[in-house]
């Protein structure tokens, strides 16, 4: 039946290739509209409960953060503030918001700098089309015209290290600002947060520790700045989450919430309001909220999307057109360990599954770029990671991170289930999955029975309703995910930080101090050497495996120009179209 499929997919692609070379139909649109496949209905357009990435994207459409990062680099540049100054270890941030009389420090590039840079080379798209960047007087303003100040970003900033609202990333967006952690753990109030609006334009942050990546964290959809009036005023109706409907959002990013059809479509349109709305060139873009991979495939083929995530069995042959795009990612997958469910509860355990699956043929599956990964931070940035992980079993030293069908089986048995066998029967292991990974399951499945006698018994689930059963624990024993970078290579490891340790429930308190002792530790070779330390920790504990690096890919009509691809959520405000 697999081999039908891909040779009907491949007959589909020779007759969908169109003359210039692309995936089905080419023909420029004569409106300036982006029509994006989504993938999945959002959770919600509140930013700070956004979990996936294409949440994320919405949400940085809709509001401003204090920066943004450059779309083809990690720097970050001018959104809201124009200028900060930083003291010498790093602890305190001082940031100067567009509308202030007279802003001191560091200016933040803008517009202008993406210009010069784009006429230079250094960068590959047009994303300013030669226009200037309004001048840092002018202040940004939300919907309902009242401007977008300090008080916003404290107000936010607040809410989100706020127990009581419950934000998923919190731990990791805001541990860094000082009594964040202890605000979260209800220890002290809210207000009691390290930041602090000087006036109107002026907003001082204080960390906890030296943190010199926090220009980069601040870029994070998480860290937006929310419309405290339209909260405010769901609350008093005791709807709380009423706020982000189209009748009642307010916003202050490039674009608007026109219109929100849940399971149908997202409309999104240009803000004549938003303090760089001259240099947004989208009047439209449609949102398509659709799971169903093969659908979207026959949406893009027949002209009626712009973008497709295309599904793993069709990136080989998707690979050779001219619209097919492809980045290496500073994310990782992984299968998560259920520490409170037996049997992965048993370390042992965790190790002899580690040590049975061959990541190299993962890795090979979709993305002939894909390389293996044997811990949880990828190497680069001045990172070198572990070179083993050796541990001692009956008195005999195994390295676990290494593929090793033959010790996996011996520390099988040494938790108690020899020859892969519980009671009689074969060891029943449950995998929870995204349902259109189905191929990478069968091949889990099929390596650990051969390896180890085991029956992997597969979960397919929504995506959606896969991050629900990890966030709570619901599911049995293993489930498919991954995590990445945001700011630093420690924040590979940031889903420890959270209270049930990324949906593994394993976070030993030694491990979680040398973690913020790295995090606090501002010279970087130092951190790097700390990061490796508790990249073997974790390794030790191995609440998840390591599978591959990730590899993004993506097919764009070619009369769709600077939609920046990357690992970060999608940032529409400089792409453009083409028009009839």
């Amino acid at each position: 039946m697999m081999r039908t499929a891909l040779l009907l997919s491949a007959l589909l692609l020779t007759a969908c290739q169109s003359r210039d070379g692309c995936f089905g139909r080419v023909r420029k649109p004569t409106a300036r509209r982006l029509v994006v496949e989504n993938s999945n209905e959002p959770n919600s357009l509140d930013p700070q409960f956004a979990l996936l990435i294409s949440e994320g994207a919405i949400a940085q459409a809709l509001f401003s953060s204090l920066v943004h990062l450059n779309p083809e680099s990690n720097e970050p540049i001018a959104d809201i503030a124009t200028h900060y100054e930083r003291n010498p270890d790093a602890t305190l941030y001082t940031f100067y918001l567009r509308g202030h009389p007279q802003p001191r420090g560091i200016r933040l590039a803008n517009t202008d700098d993406l210009r010069q840079q784009y006429q230079s080379g250094a960068v590959s798209q047009d994303y300013a089309r030669n226009r200037s960047a309004p001048p840092d007087s002018v202040p940004a303003r939300w919907s309902d015209g009242s401007p977008v100040t300090a008080h916003d970003f404290v107000y936010s900033w607040r809410r989100l290290a706020n127990p009581k609202t419950a934000a998923p990333y919190a731990p990791a967006m805001c541990g860094d600002i000082l009594n964040a952690d202890e605000i979260l753990a209800g220890k002290r109030k809210p207000e009691e947060l390290g930041v602090r609006a000087l006036d109107d334009w002026t907003l001082e942050a204080v960390l906890a520790h030296p943190t010199d990546f926090f220009l980069q964290r601040a870029a994070s959809w998480s860290l937006l700045a929310v419309p405290r009036q339209a909260i405010e005023q769901a609350e008093q109706r005791k709807e709380p989450a009423s706020w982000t409907g189209p009748k009642n959002i307010v916003t202050s990013g490039p674009f608007r919430l026109a219109e929100w059809r849940p399971y149908e479509r997202i409309v999104l349109q240009r803000n004549p309001g938003y303090w760089e709305a001259s240099n947004v060139e989208l009047d439209e873009i449609v949102l398509l909220p659709i799971a169903d991979k093969l659908t979207n495939m026959n949406l893009y083929r027949s002209g009626e999307a712009d973008t497709l995530d295309p599904p793993g069995d069709f990136i080989r042959s998707l690979s050779k057109l001219r619209d097919f795009q492809t980045v290496q990612a500073q994310d990782i997958s992984v299968i998560l360990c259920n520490t409170r469910h037996p049997p992965t509860d048993n370390v042992l355990v965790r190790y002899s599954l580690n040590m049975a699956i061959d990541k190299g043929q993962v890795a090979k599956m979709d993305n002939a770029r894909q390389e293996p990964s044997r811990t949880y931070v990828l190497p680069g940035r001045d990172y070198t990671p572990p070179a083993s992980v050796p541990v001692r079993v009956n008195g005999q030293s195994y390295d676990v991170r290494s593929y090793n069908p033959q010790a996996a089986r011996q520390l099988l048995a040494a938790a108690g289930f020899p020859r892969g066998v519980h009671n009689g029967q074969p060891l029943r292991i449950e995998f929870a999955f995204i349902n259109s990974d189905s191929r990478f399951a069968e091949l889990l499945q099929r390596q650990l029975n051969e390896n180890l006698g085991i029956e992997l018994v597969l979960k397919p689930m929504e995506v959606q309703v896969l991050y629900g059963a990890e966030a709570s624990g619901a599911y049995q024993a293993l489930a498919s995910s991954d995590f990445g970078a945001s700011a630093d290579p420690t924040s590979f490891l940031d889903m420890f930080l959270f209270p049930d340790g990324g949906g593994t429930f394993w976070n030993p308190a030694a491990f979680l101090r040398l973690l913020r002792e790295t995090r606090a530790t501002a010279d970087r070779p130092m951190r790097m050497r700390k990061l490796a330390e508790c990249d073997r920790m974790a390794m030790e504990g191995m609440a998840m495996i390591p599978l591959c690096d990730s590899w993004l890919v993506r097919m764009t009509k070619p009369y769709v120009h600077a939609l920046p691809f990357n690992d970060r959520p999608t940032e529409f405000k400089y792409a453009w179209v083409e028009t009839q």
